[in-house]
Parts: structure tokens; sequence; C-alpha cells
């Protein structure tokens, strides 16, 4: 169960994302939901406004990179997504319920991918490295 602390967090975040939304600063939006889905991946919330933001900032219907109630997939208008993406998988290895090393490794190969084609050395070498304790 969440702590009082991060849920009053993840309400703000919303808050703030949904204010966002009215004044139509859809980066804004699009931030303040990547940063609850860091804290809280399945968030119903977070997961419909970054889709709206993407769609808003030119992504289209189409190639929205959230999926209602799914993980996301990488698309290159969600530059932030790979590092949020391996601390995902890092916090699915932690739960270790069934399917979730499955999903890790999906996701790792999803940001080692997106970290690769734009050059992130750093987070390159912590999706290597967490992807290396998985075969090991």
């Amino acid at each position: 169960m969440a702590s009082d602390r991060r849920i009053r967090r993840i309400e703000r975040l919303l808050d703030d994302a949904e204010e966002a939304v009215s004044a139509l600063e859809w980066d804004v939006v699009r931030d303040r939901a990547q940063a609850v889905l860091a804290f809280e991946p399945d968030n119903v919330d977070a997961l419909d406004l970054l889709a709206a933001a993407e769609r808003s900032l030119g992504g289209g219907a189409g190639s929205s990179s959230v999926q209602a109630h799914a993980i996301p997939t990488v698309s290159s208008s969600v530059v932030a997504a790979p590092g949020t993406y391996c601390d995902y998988a890092d916090a699915l290895l932690l739960r270790n319920s069934d399917g979730d090393r499955a999903k890790a490794i999906s996701l790792l190969d999803e940001s080692s991918a997106v970290a690769k084609e734009v050059g992130m050395k750093l987070l390159m070498d912590r999706v290597l490295s967490r992807r290396e304790k998985l075969i090991a």
C-alpha cells in the first residue's frame, strides 16, 4: 500500500496535469503524467492524461504510446520513456509476480532500443547491467 505522502504527491501531480489541460499546456500534462506513472505505472488517470497529451502534441490517435490499462510502448514522441521503462522493470522484478520477469525483460529491451537510438549511453549501461542480472 502506498504511503500517505506518496498518495499526496500523486494527487498533486494529477492536479497539476489537470490544470495544464485547462491551459492547453500539453508538455506540462505529459511531464506530470509521466511523473505519476514513475510512481504508479498502472494509474489510469495518468495513462489517460498522457494519451491526451501525446494526441494533442501531434502523435495522432493511431500512434499514441499509451494504451489504456496496458504498459505503454515506446514512441519517438516520448523521449523520457526509456528511463521510466527501466525503473518500471526494476519495480516489476522486486514485486516478482507471475509474468513480471517477462514484462521486465520486454521493458528493458524497449528502453535499450530507444537509448541506443538517441545516444543515451548512461541509460544504456544501466539497462545492460539489469539485463545481465536477469540472464545470470
